[in-house]
């Protein structure tokens, strides 16, 4: 399964950077009860996370990042301690933060909304942590696929 996903993300990834238009990415969204709070884009999945792409400081509870790319690529969204992959194919996303993870004293709750190939990834990922979860209690996991 995930290769075909993988394999659909490298079509995109092909078509869109075939193309002479100029992309960017946009990420826009609200944080409730963090102002003053940073939030960064940080490169790849996890292979480089030290390096920030862009940041921005929560004001009145919103934020946003755009900047130009000249390609599809992935990154890392930082929010304090809430961490998600996201990728940047020149749609915009939009995300909705509450509270902080692992604070039990607030709501927390965290929505990502972006291109439907970002669903899939997000889909995808999902299934991973599954099966990763699933294998740390010993439990067997059967390939969908086979």
């Amino acid at each position: 399964m995930s290769r075909v996903v993988f394999s659909f993300l490298a079509l995109v990834v092909f078509l869109t950077t075939g193309c002479d238009r100029q992309m960017k990415y946009t990420i826009s969204g609200t944080w409730k009860g963090a102002d003053g709070q940073v939030v960064r884009l940080l490169e790849g999945w996890g292979e480089n996370q030290d390096k920030v792409i862009d940041s921005v400081i929560v004001k009145d509870g919103r934020f946003h990042l755009e900047k130009p790319i000249n390609q599809v690529g992935r990154g890392m969204l930082e929010f304090g301690t809430y961490f998600r992959p996201v990728l940047l194919d020149g749609e915009p996303v939009e995300i909705e933060v509450e509270g902080f993870q692992g604070d039990t004293t607030v709501k927390n709750s965290f929505v990502l909304q972006g291109s439907p190939e970002q669903t899939v990834m997000d889909k995808v990922q999902g299934i991973q942590m599954l099966r990763v979860f699933a294998m740390a209690f010993g439990i067997a996991v059967r390939d969908p696929m086979l």
